[in-house]
Protein backbone atom coordinates (compact mmCIF):
# COMPACT_ATOMS: atom_id res chain seq x y z
CA UNK A 1 0.00 0.00 0.00
CA UNK A 2 1.28 3.53 -0.73
CA UNK A 3 0.53 5.92 1.88
CA UNK A 4 0.98 10.13 1.15
CA UNK A 5 2.15 11.98 4.06
CA UNK A 6 2.54 15.35 4.92
CA UNK A 7 4.46 17.15 7.84
CA UNK A 8 3.60 20.60 7.96
CA UNK A 9 5.39 24.11 8.86
CA UNK A 10 2.98 27.00 8.63
CA UNK A 11 0.69 24.73 6.88
CA UNK A 12 -2.41 23.06 8.10
CA UNK A 13 -3.13 19.71 6.70
CA UNK A 14 -6.56 17.93 6.21
CA UNK A 15 -7.57 15.35 8.44
CA UNK A 16 -8.51 11.72 6.56
CA UNK A 17 -12.63 12.92 6.65
CA UNK A 18 -12.19 16.10 4.94
CA UNK A 19 -11.91 14.63 1.47
CA UNK A 20 -11.92 16.70 -2.02
CA UNK A 21 -15.84 16.22 -2.13
CA UNK A 22 -16.20 17.85 1.37
CA UNK A 23 -16.27 21.36 -0.27
CA UNK A 24 -18.79 24.01 -1.16
CA UNK A 25 -18.76 23.50 -4.79
CA UNK A 26 -22.36 23.01 -5.69
CA UNK A 27 -22.54 27.05 -6.15
CA UNK A 28 -20.00 28.63 -8.48
CA UNK A 29 -20.01 32.26 -7.55
CA UNK A 30 -19.11 34.80 -10.62
CA UNK A 31 -19.10 37.92 -9.25
CA UNK A 32 -15.77 39.71 -9.12
CA UNK A 33 -13.94 41.79 -5.92
CA UNK A 34 -12.99 45.13 -7.25
CA UNK A 35 -12.00 48.27 -5.66
CA UNK A 36 -9.75 51.06 -6.00
CA UNK A 37 -6.07 51.85 -4.17
CA UNK A 38 -5.96 55.75 -3.33
CA UNK A 39 -2.90 57.41 -1.58
CA UNK A 40 -3.19 59.97 1.40
CA UNK A 41 -4.61 62.57 -0.54
CA UNK A 42 -7.13 60.50 -2.78
CA UNK A 43 -4.85 60.33 -5.56
CA UNK A 44 -5.00 56.96 -7.19
CA UNK A 45 -2.26 54.37 -6.99
CA UNK A 46 -0.84 52.74 -10.26
CA UNK A 47 0.47 49.30 -10.14
CA UNK A 48 0.11 48.23 -7.02
CA UNK A 49 0.16 44.54 -6.17
CA UNK A 50 -3.03 43.22 -4.58
CA UNK A 51 -2.41 39.65 -2.47
CA UNK A 52 -5.28 38.16 -0.53
CA UNK A 53 -5.29 36.50 2.72
CA UNK A 54 -8.42 34.62 4.51
CA UNK A 55 -9.68 34.81 8.52
CA UNK A 56 -7.69 32.65 10.33
CA UNK A 57 -6.55 31.61 13.42
CA UNK A 58 -3.53 33.78 14.57
CA UNK A 59 -0.86 31.00 14.99
CA UNK A 60 2.75 31.58 15.03
CA UNK A 61 4.72 32.65 12.09
CA UNK A 62 7.13 30.38 10.71
CA UNK A 63 8.96 29.14 7.22
CA UNK A 64 6.18 28.79 4.61
CA UNK A 65 7.48 25.34 3.61
CA UNK A 66 6.24 22.13 3.83
CA UNK A 67 7.83 18.06 4.15
CA UNK A 68 6.03 15.72 1.93
CA UNK A 69 6.84 12.12 2.85
CA UNK A 70 6.01 8.89 0.68
CA UNK A 71 5.99 5.51 1.22
CA UNK A 72 6.32 2.92 -1.20
CA UNK A 73 5.79 -0.54 -0.70
CA UNK A 74 7.51 -1.59 -4.27
CA UNK A 75 9.80 0.29 -6.46
CA UNK A 76 7.71 2.66 -8.70
CA UNK A 77 7.68 5.67 -11.17
CA UNK A 78 6.51 8.29 -8.84
CA UNK A 79 4.55 11.92 -9.88
CA UNK A 80 3.78 14.37 -7.05
CA UNK A 81 2.82 17.86 -7.91
CA UNK A 82 1.01 21.10 -6.74
CA UNK A 83 -2.64 22.55 -7.89
CA UNK A 84 -4.92 25.58 -7.34
CA UNK A 85 -8.43 25.42 -6.69
CA UNK A 86 -8.96 25.93 -10.63
CA UNK A 87 -6.84 22.82 -11.49
CA UNK A 88 -4.21 24.98 -12.89
CA UNK A 89 -0.70 23.12 -12.37
CA UNK A 90 1.48 25.46 -9.36
CA UNK A 91 4.51 23.15 -9.43
CA UNK A 92 5.46 19.36 -10.82
CA UNK A 93 7.76 18.37 -7.56
CA UNK A 94 8.54 14.79 -8.41
CA UNK A 95 8.59 12.85 -11.67
CA UNK A 96 10.82 9.91 -11.42
CA UNK A 97 11.19 6.24 -10.64
CA UNK A 98 11.87 5.95 -6.63
CA UNK A 99 13.15 2.72 -4.53
CA UNK A 100 11.03 1.28 -2.54
CA UNK A 101 10.95 2.67 1.02
CA UNK A 102 10.26 5.58 2.56
CA UNK A 103 11.05 9.33 1.00
CA UNK A 104 10.59 12.75 1.83
CA UNK A 105 10.72 16.32 -0.08
CA UNK A 106 10.39 19.90 0.74
CA UNK A 107 8.01 22.57 -1.34
CA UNK A 108 8.98 25.86 -0.39
CA UNK A 109 5.73 27.37 -1.52
CA UNK A 110 6.68 28.78 -4.73
CA UNK A 111 5.81 28.23 -8.25
CA UNK A 112 7.13 26.81 -11.34
CA UNK A 113 8.63 30.00 -11.69
CA UNK A 114 10.17 30.40 -8.47
CA UNK A 115 7.28 33.09 -7.25
CA UNK A 116 5.89 32.67 -3.44
CA UNK A 117 2.22 31.09 -4.14
CA UNK A 118 -0.87 33.00 -2.55
CA UNK A 119 -2.49 32.26 0.40
CA UNK A 120 -5.17 29.99 0.04
CA UNK A 121 -5.41 26.01 -0.24
CA UNK A 122 -4.04 23.40 -2.98
CA UNK A 123 -3.83 20.51 -3.98
CA UNK A 124 -1.20 18.10 -3.99
CA UNK A 125 -1.71 15.07 -6.13
CA UNK A 126 0.73 12.12 -6.29
CA UNK A 127 0.69 8.97 -8.05
CA UNK A 128 3.23 5.67 -7.98
CA UNK A 129 2.68 3.60 -11.27
CA UNK A 130 -1.23 2.84 -10.96
CA UNK A 131 -2.16 4.12 -7.71
CA UNK A 132 -3.66 8.00 -7.09
CA UNK A 133 -4.00 10.22 -3.60
CA UNK A 134 -4.88 13.46 -3.68
CA UNK A 135 -5.27 16.00 -0.56
CA UNK A 136 -5.40 19.90 0.19
CA UNK A 137 -3.20 21.57 1.69
CA UNK A 138 -3.68 25.25 2.91
CA UNK A 139 -1.25 27.75 3.48
CA UNK A 140 -1.66 31.34 5.47
CA UNK A 141 1.43 33.43 5.45
CA UNK A 142 0.38 37.05 5.93
CA UNK A 143 -0.55 37.96 9.33
CA UNK A 144 -0.80 41.27 10.54
CA UNK A 145 3.24 42.20 10.84
CA UNK A 146 3.30 40.74 7.04
CA UNK A 147 6.32 43.69 5.32
CA UNK A 148 5.38 42.73 1.87
CA UNK A 149 6.73 40.37 -0.65
CA UNK A 150 10.50 38.24 0.82
CA UNK A 151 12.70 38.97 -2.14
CA UNK A 152 15.42 37.46 -0.08
CA UNK A 153 13.51 33.92 0.42
CA UNK A 154 11.88 34.37 -3.29
CA UNK A 155 14.14 36.61 -5.45
CA UNK A 156 11.60 35.77 -8.14
CA UNK A 157 9.26 37.89 -6.82
CA UNK A 158 5.65 36.67 -5.37
CA UNK A 159 2.35 35.31 -7.00
CA UNK A 160 -0.40 38.72 -7.38
CA UNK A 161 -4.05 38.16 -7.48
CA UNK A 162 -4.47 41.76 -9.33
CA UNK A 163 -2.55 44.84 -9.96
CA UNK A 164 -4.47 48.30 -10.18
CA UNK A 165 -4.04 49.90 -13.66
CA UNK A 166 -3.76 53.91 -13.85
CA UNK A 167 -6.90 54.57 -12.12
CA UNK A 168 -5.91 52.47 -9.48
CA UNK A 169 -8.40 50.37 -10.12
CA UNK A 170 -8.18 46.32 -9.14
CA UNK A 171 -10.65 43.59 -9.69
CA UNK A 172 -10.31 39.69 -9.78
CA UNK A 173 -12.68 36.62 -9.47
CA UNK A 174 -14.06 34.80 -6.64
CA UNK A 175 -14.63 31.59 -8.40
CA UNK A 176 -11.23 30.01 -7.46
CA UNK A 177 -10.89 30.92 -4.01
CA UNK A 178 -10.86 28.85 -0.74
CA UNK A 179 -14.31 29.93 1.21
CA UNK A 180 -16.21 26.99 2.76
CA UNK A 181 -13.16 24.64 3.00
CA UNK A 182 -13.03 22.74 6.30
CA UNK A 183 -10.07 21.14 7.65
CA UNK A 184 -8.41 20.18 10.80
CA UNK A 185 -5.82 22.64 12.05
CA UNK A 186 -2.70 21.01 13.36
CA UNK A 187 0.65 22.76 15.22
CA UNK A 188 3.99 22.76 13.82
CA UNK A 189 4.48 19.48 15.96
CA UNK A 190 1.82 17.62 13.80
CA UNK A 191 -0.74 17.92 16.99
CA UNK A 192 -4.58 18.45 15.92
CA UNK A 193 -5.59 21.56 17.14
CA UNK A 194 -9.33 21.96 16.16
CA UNK A 195 -11.33 21.72 13.29
CA UNK A 196 -11.84 25.29 11.05
CA UNK A 197 -14.11 26.02 7.65
CA UNK A 198 -12.52 29.27 6.02
CA UNK A 199 -15.36 32.16 6.22
CA UNK A 200 -15.99 34.35 3.05
CA UNK A 201 -14.20 37.21 4.20
CA UNK A 202 -10.95 38.34 2.88
CA UNK A 203 -7.96 40.50 4.07
CA UNK A 204 -5.96 42.46 1.39
CA UNK A 205 -2.68 43.58 1.64
CA UNK A 206 -1.55 46.23 -1.24
CA UNK A 207 2.06 46.74 -2.03
CA UNK A 208 3.42 49.51 -4.04
CA UNK A 209 6.23 52.32 -3.85
CA UNK A 210 3.44 54.73 -2.34
CA UNK A 211 3.66 52.15 0.97
CA UNK A 212 1.94 48.92 1.54
CA UNK A 213 -1.31 48.42 3.79
CA UNK A 214 -3.23 45.13 4.96
CA UNK A 215 -7.17 45.72 5.24
CA UNK A 216 -9.46 44.82 8.27
CA UNK A 217 -11.54 41.70 7.14
CA UNK A 218 -14.33 42.28 4.66
CA UNK A 219 -17.35 40.08 3.66
CA UNK A 220 -17.54 38.63 0.11
CA UNK A 221 -21.15 38.38 -0.91
CA UNK A 222 -21.20 34.88 -3.52
CA UNK A 223 -24.07 37.04 -5.74
CA UNK A 224 -22.50 40.72 -4.93
CA UNK A 225 -18.88 39.77 -4.57
CA UNK A 226 -17.14 42.99 -2.55
CA UNK A 227 -16.34 45.97 -3.13
CA UNK A 228 -13.38 47.61 -0.97
CA UNK A 229 -11.42 50.99 -1.20
CA UNK A 230 -7.43 50.90 0.24
CA UNK A 231 -6.60 54.57 1.14
CA UNK A 232 -2.64 54.33 2.01
CA UNK A 233 -1.38 55.51 5.18
CA UNK A 234 0.97 59.00 5.10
Amino acid sequence: MYKLLFILLFIYSCSDDNSLDNQEQDIEPSSSIRGYVLDASDNPIANADVYITYDMPNYENGRPTTSIELALASNSFVRVWVEDECGDLIIELVEQQMEAGYHSMTWNASDTNGKKVLDGTYIVTFTADDFQQQMRLALFSIKGNYEGCDLEQYPAGCVTIATTNSDGYFEFPQDCLSFGYSFTMTDEHGNEIGDYTIPRTLRIFVESEAGNKLTDLFDVDIDNGAEVSIQLDD
